[in-house]
């Protein structure tokens, strides 16, 4: 590999799952809400859900997997309550 050690690369692979499984379940969430016709009440709830839907974690976390850009934990939004 490029130094990184294997237990890296693991935790690289289940973050991309992870926030793949994200981004699946913001989708559904986001267009059911369409469907409804809901409109989210604040810019908060609004872009708790968008923050994920975008499909920006799992590219930039593809991009830092082989190795084109470092990335690091702090560079993302991991405040939000959202859970899949």
């Amino acid at each position: 590999m490029d130094g990184r050690t294997t237990n890296q690369f693991a935790e690289q692979i289940e973050r991309i799952f992870h926030d793949i499984e994200l981004f699946i379940e913001a989708s559904g969430r986001e267009q059911a809400n369409r469907m409804a016709g809901y409109i989210p009440k604040t810019l908060e709830e609004y872009l708790d859900t968008r923050q994920f839907s975008s499909a920006v974690y799992p590219c930039l976390l593809t991009l830092e997997l082989v190795g084109l850009i470092p990335l690091f934990d702090l560079m993302f939004l991991k405040t939000s309550s959202f859970k899949c």
